[in-house]
């Protein structure tokens, strides 16, 4: 068709006629004895055979590529099911229960954070510093004046662990050295340029003792190689997508189609974790002991550990952000309880455990500290 033509592109155009129209040029024409029709259907027919053999080579590309597309697509799905199943889906594990009253694993209170959600938080801090409370390591002391602000007091640094080692040391050498810091001491701390780096310094310097201390703990799988190899066939959709735009034949819905679907599973690929059986068993009870926690008021009194357990309960409550309702919970069961202990009980006139009111003062103050010094 005529009206195909591009612009610029040229052309030829054979015509043939009887020479008796040619009155004017007979003799030329007569002379010649030239039949140029059989050599025009000769020319035009092997410019035809071309023609068709260049169309069997476009047509057998255009459909190899929608083929090498389709074969990429399926083969995307085929691979994004197996990383699934392999590499993903987790370890059945023997633990299914929605309640759990034991301490897992032998690790720090601070690890389960890492554990629970592969980082550590304030929370974990947090957490640590009343485990500290619990192991006498730290006591705190009441400011009369304000109970917002309690008083941390270092007693002692043996059996520490590593990362409560960082932790004493950012405490009691970097924000203080008189052996006693109180909550806006700390937040104070964290106003200034100068001292707020070093804050943050410290909190790194713990943080990263936390996440090695865990990794230790071969929580989750490592498949960093499975993960490059398995991205490593995109590079077979950048061939087709190229292989589209160098030959023109740009398809754009099976383009868009390739281009999100590649998109998604590089992001799926390098997101997925996958817990150890060890790792998935223990996050199973951890998360059944902070439904326990949760769930601690419902429980009767024959069915709740010792009191004597109770303050390190709240050490883990700290770390599921639980701590203030627990606490509660626990005050008014200890209310409600007869024959306690007394000498549990008291301790300088009240309820041991209230010192745990200061959990959330101190949960605070950690948050804050943190937020301004990267503020800052």
């Amino acid at each position: 068709d005529v009206y195909d033509i591009a612009e610029g592109v040229g052309t030829d155009i054979r015509i043939t006629f009887d020479k008796s129209m040619m009155s004017a040029v007979q003799e030329y024409l007569t002379s010649s004895g030239v039949d140029a029709l059989d050599a025009i259907i000769e020319v035009e027919t092997g410019r035809a055979n071309d023609a068709n053999k260049q169309r069997a080579v476009a047509k057998t590309i255009y459909y190899g590529i929608y083929i090498l597309s389709g074969i990429y697509l399926v083969g995307l799905i085929v691979l994004w099911i197996y990383m699934y199943k392999k590499y993903d889906k987790e370890y059945k594990v023997n633990f299914d229960a929605k309640y759990y009253r034991e301490f897992t694993g032998d690790y720090e209170v601070e690890v389960v954070d890492y554990l629970l959600n592969q980082n550590i938080s304030t929370n974990a801090m947090s957490a640590s510093i009343m485990n500290l409370i619990y192991k006498k390591n730290i006591e705190v002391i009441n400011d009369a004046k304000d109970k917002k602000n309690p008083v941390l007091k270092l007693v002692s640094r043996e059996n520490l662990t590593s990362c409560e080692e960082k932790l004493v040391d950012l405490l009691f050498k970097t924000v203080t050295t008189s052996g006693q810091l109180s909550m806006k001491e700390l937040e104070k701390f964290s106003t200034k340029y100068s001292t707020a780096q070093k804050f943050m310094n410290g909190y790194n310097s713990w943080k990263d003792e936390v996440e090695t201390v865990a990794l230790n703990e071969n929580f989750f799988e490592d498949y960093g190689v499975k993960r490059a190899t398995a991205a490593m066939y995109i590079l077979f959709g950048i061939v087709v997508a190229i292989l589209m735009f160098v030959l023109d034949m740009i398809l754009p819905l099976v383009l868009l189609v390739m281009i999100v679907l590649s998109v998604i599973f590089l992001i799926y690929v390098f997101s997925f974790k996958k817990w150890t059986k060890k790792g998935r068993e223990h996050y199973l009870k951890w998360n059944a002991f902070k439904n326990f926690l949760k769930d601690f008021g419902s429980f009767k009194d024959k069915e709740l550990p010792e009191i004597t357990l109770w303050e390190k309960y709240l050490v883990y409550a700290t770390i599921f952000g639980l701590a203030k309702e627990v606490q509660k919970t626990m005050k008014i069961r200890l209310t409600e309880m007869s024959n306690i202990d007394s000498s549990y009980i008291m301790y300088n006139n009240r309820l041991f455990m209230y010192d745990y009111y200061f959990g959330n003062a101190i949960a605070n103050s950690i948050t804050k500290s943190y937020s301004r010094s990267m503020s800052t």
